[in-house]
């Protein structure tokens, strides 16, 4: 990522509205609300009733909300470790669920809009063409406007007794660090249609504050306190990571051309061991060897007793670092020794050996590996490996490792390693380890971008 703070858009703030009331021809309901013992509305406008919600919490970092949240997704997910917190992906029933979790801090303030319009109409004592809801999305960045939208019609028309008409907006802002976005909307959903609002004027007002927020990017004095970019959501239950990411912005990058830069915020900085190396050494060899080190019961009493060990050595408990046996030669073992300074050779140093071999081997793998063809036909047998990118940042992302064995009209797939949080460049080098393991040459990727930062 770009080390620099992005650009901020202007907070919306209701001064702001104040303002453009007043040069629509409005003016607010009571001068000074809090001098007041009983709720009324914000503004008068012509013979309209308006009242102003603008939701700045961020739903989903208040602490029941996700672990409710959590529950209903692993719930629908199980088995993974990284869970994007995509609606669609639920049952209709785990929707409805999701949805009314999202949806509480937006029904409070309807709840209470609807009162304050209902009180102010009765301390009017005069006719009123219509009550109005203007509610605005400033800091629920979790919801975009047709989601946002969504939910704030469903309250509206749930307690709809002092509500005639909401106008929904919200003003969203997305960066890459180098192209901007900002969409603004203000939208008019009726809900009496016996009691009309003309929302054109509101509509033309909105487009100056829009205009003025605009502006303010660029003024550096307007910089401090302002709200940067949608950021990736995110949040931790019982070692589960639930992601909401970012939403994709415009097109893909004409300056990042090599996709749009993410963070890494896992701390590999660089690909750490990928394999526990024992050397593979051929039954008429195994003796040569065992004399020629310093501790020969290291290397078994028989070379049965050898394979038995090499085949029974676990693999690391992650799954992340296969035992592999890479073949040595008692040749390269006598040429090893030329160039080091080894007194007394022990079975660590034929590992080292064979540890010293494998990598130059792992590093040529991993330039073969291909992405999964459609329709791939492979005799024999192949690694294969899948990402699933999420969001910004690469610490969310996950992988699993398979091997796959072809014979005409039958294949078998064995999990190598399950689902786990590893990104892609982690992944690679810890397949081409399982394809050693298996004796394997063939190798293929596949990437799901669905919910990547591209």
């Amino acid at each position: 990522m770009m080390n620099h703070r992005p650009i901020g858009i202007e907070h919306l703030t209701e001064d702001q509205f104040d303002r453009m009331i007043l040069e629509c021809g409005g003016s607010r309901f009571v001068e000074d609300s809090s001098t007041q013992k009983s709720a009324n509305a914000d503004y008068l406008l012509f013979d309209n009733l308006i009242e102003l919600k603008l939701i700045e919490e961020e739903g989903l970092n208040k602490d029941l909300r996700q672990q409710k949240i959590a529950e209903l997704f692993a719930e629908a997910f199980p088995d993974d470790p990284v869970i994007v917190l995509d609606p669609s992906l639920l049952n209709e029933d785990q929707k409805r669920r999701y949805l009314r979790m999202l949806e509480v801090p937006i029904k409070t303030q309807v709840k209470k809009a609807s009162k304050q319009l209902q009180s102010s109409e009765k301390k009017l004592g005069t006719k009123v063409t219509s009550r109005v809801l203007v509610i605005i999305n400033v800091g629920y960045m979790a919801l975009r406007q047709n989601l946002f939208k969504e939910l704030v019609t469903k309250c509206v028309q749930r307690d709809s007794s002092g509500i005639d008409h909401v106008m929904v907006g919200g003003i969203y802002y997305d960066s890459d660090d180098f192209d901007s976005y900002v969409i603004a909307s203000l939208e008019d959903v009726p809900i009496n249609l016996a009691r009309p609002f003309e929302s054109e004027v509101l509509t033309a007002g909105w487009g100056s504050i829009v205009e003025s927020c605009m502006k303010a990017m660029f003024d550096p004095s307007k910089q401090v306190g302002s709200r940067l970019p949608t950021e990736d959501i995110h949040f931790k239950v019982a070692e589960r990571i639930f992601v909401r990411p970012r939403p994709q912005i415009g097109n893909p990058s004409v300056f990042w051309i090599n996709g749009r830069p993410r963070k890494n915020s896992s701390g590999i900085e660089s690909c750490p061991p990928t394999a526990s190396v024992l050397p593979k050494i051929s039954m008429s060899e195994w003796q040569l060897f065992k004399n020629s080190i310093s501790d020969p019961s290291s290397i078994r009493d028989s070379y049965a007793d050898w394979l038995g060990f090499c085949k029974g050595t676990q693999d690391s408990e992650t799954g992340l670092r296969p035992t592999v046996c890479y073949p040595v030669s008692f040749s390269d073992w006598e040429n090893y020794l030329k160039t080091q300074d080894i007194e007394h050779p022990l079975f660590e140093d034929i590992s080292r050996l064979a540890a010293d071999l494998f990598e130059p081997y792992v590093r040529d793998l991993i330039d073969r590996v291909r992405e999964l063809p459609t329709n791939l036909s492979v005799p024999g047998s192949y690694v294969y490996f899948e990402t699933r990118e999420i969001g910004i940042d690469k610490d969310w992302d996950v992988s699993a490792i398979y091997l796959v064995s072809e014979i005409v009209g039958f294949k078998r797939i064995e999990v190598l390693l399950p689902k786990q949080r590893l990104f892609f460049e982690y992944a690679l080098a810890v397949a081409c380890s399982y394809a050693v393991k298996h004796e394997v040459e063939s190798i293929f990727y596949q990437e799901d971008l669905t919910y990547a930062w591209v």
